[in-house]
């Protein structure tokens, strides 16, 4: 309704401009009187300020005509899944006894017979020994007289206990004295190598232990040396053959003592 009386009112302003216009230029292309074109413009001239003091109608902007928004689709909703039924749980069976495996019947022992005892041996009789012959003696002998045997056998177990017995007594004896002349030999050599050791070989530190073989004669003298085992050094195999070659022992050696030694000489620094 508003729109319809602001286009009523554009359209007659219009109007009203134009036939102004109209008159106006009619007025002056007509010839007239001065006094009638005086009076002509006069009203025009009031009709112009009656127009322009006429409040003129305020023209409203057309509004904008208003975009239509189409309507959204909605969004069509899944029908959610029905949830399938649960199946009734199973009867949980109870866990079967586990059979034991069967033993099987083990096999009866047979009583052991026991051992039959064996006769027992009579003891046999003794027999009568012989009697025991005297020791003859070497005047007796001649004379072809035999003692009686029991003294003359306990004469000569007594006899025969003594001379055992002063065997080994002696061999003991013997036995010493030969370990103790073997400890002497041992420390005359190992004081000769010491004399011996090289100069060169003490500077350098170098060690070692050389296994001697040698004969020892009656009179106590070392010969035939010879390097039995090694110490890996050759200047301290021959330091320790020189030393034993020149080796002569104060006593000669006690009887049973072995002509071949073997002896080992140590070279050291302390």
């Amino acid at each position: 309704m508003q729109k319809h009386h602001s286009r009523l009112g554009l359209l007659g302003s219009l109007a009203l401009h134009s036939a102004i216009f109209a008159s106006i230029w009619w007025a002056m292309h007509t010839t007239r009187p001065a006094k009638a074109v005086e009076e002509v413009t006069s009203i025009s001239m009031e009709m112009m300020t009656a127009i322009l003091e006429q409040p003129q109608v305020a023209v409203a902007p057309e509004p904008e005509p208003e975009e239509v928004k189409e309507p959204e689709p909605e969004e069509t909703k899944e029908p959610e899944p029905e949830p399938e039924p649960i199946p009734d749980p199973k009867p949980i069976e109870p866990p079967k006894p586990i059979e034991k495996p069967k033993e099987k019947p083990k096999p009866k022992e047979k009583p052991k017979e026991k051992p039959k005892d064996k006769p027992k041996e009579k003891p046999k009789a003794d027999k009568p020994k012989p009697p025991i012959k005297a020791v003859e003696k070497g005047a007796e002998v001649k004379q072809g007289i035999v003692a009686k045997a029991i003294p003359d056998a306990v004469q000569g177990t007594k006899l025969q206990t003594a001379v055992s017995g002063s065997g080994n007594s002696n061999s003991a004896s013997s036995s010493g004295e030969i370990n103790a002349y073997k400890a002497r030999l041992q420390r005359t050599l190992q004081q000769r190598a010491n004399n011996a050791y090289p100069q060169r070989e003490k500077m350098m530190r170098k060690t070692g232990i050389v296994t001697l073989g040698f004969t020892l004669s009656s009179s106590g003298q070392i010969t035939n040396v010879s390097v039995v085992k090694s110490s890996g050094n050759s200047n301290l195999d021959e330091a320790a053959s020189r030393a034993a070659q020149s080796t002569k022992m104060n006593s000669p050696p006690p009887a049973g003592f072995p002509t071949y030694l073997t002896v080992p000489v140590k070279f050291s620094l302390q």
